[in-house]
């Protein structure tokens, strides 16, 4: 999978109360199109990924496994910010909101999220003097390889670069999805996150 996709189309009785509740959501004027109500959709995006983000974090344990860190240390920018990048303002969830024409009707918006955009953002991956390790996606779709295996069995484990275990020639390494359904529950969250801003500013909402 590689994008999820929310798409609804919002509905309101007078397109003129539509405008004096978003004046009221946003204290101040609203203009004569929609992009106040874009601002709205944006905040919303933003509230069902800060939702979502502890989807996208490991555990120290599973960052030690995935590489992610260096001089012993978990390179927590990556574990613990790799989910910002799925903010609006990010580029990898994207959204429009269009007017539509009808009575009673006000705009459709369609939210998407590039899943394989954020795999190859920076923060989800980590160089390393090897070449780069996709960590972020072998954290969600799992990983493996042939012919090396983890071993965290010696005391002072040496060319770790986490402190909590190195790859060793022999066997193989498998790392189990943690989370294979995080982006379904992700635009589950946004979709619930902007229906509830709608309906509190705009109008009722039909998907």
């Amino acid at each position: 999978m590689a994008r999820v996709r929310v798409d609804f189309e919002i509905r309101s009785n007078l397109l003129e109360q539509t405008r004096r509740r978003l004046e009221q959501a946003l204290n101040r004027r609203t203009r004569g199109n929609l992009s106040d109500l874009r601002s709205v959709v944006a905040k919303a995006i933003d509230r069902g990924v800060a939702d979502s983000k502890e989807l996208f974090i490991p555990s120290l344990d599973q960052a030690g496994e995935l590489g992610v860190g260096a001089k012993r240390r978990v390179d927590r920018e990556r574990t613990e910010g790799a989910w910002k990048q799925l903010n609006s303002a990010g580029g990898i969830t994207t959204f429009s909101v269009r007017a539509r024409r009808g009575r009673g009707r006000l705009a459709n918006i369609t939210v998407t999220i590039n899943e394989e955009e954020f795999y190859k953002a920076p923060l989800s991956n980590v160089q390393t003097s090897n070449g780069e390790i996709p960590w972020m996606r072998w954290f969600i779709k799992g990983e493996t390889i042939q012919g090396f295996e983890f071993s965290d069995n010696r005391p002072v484990p040496q060319g770790s670069r986490t402190g909590r275990g190195v790859m060793v020639e022999g066997g193989f390494w498998r790392f189990r999805p943690v989370n294979s359904n995080a982006f379904s529950v992700l635009g589950q969250n946004i979709q619930r996150r902007i229906e509830n801003s709608i309906r509190r500013n705009a109008g009722s909402v039909i998907r």
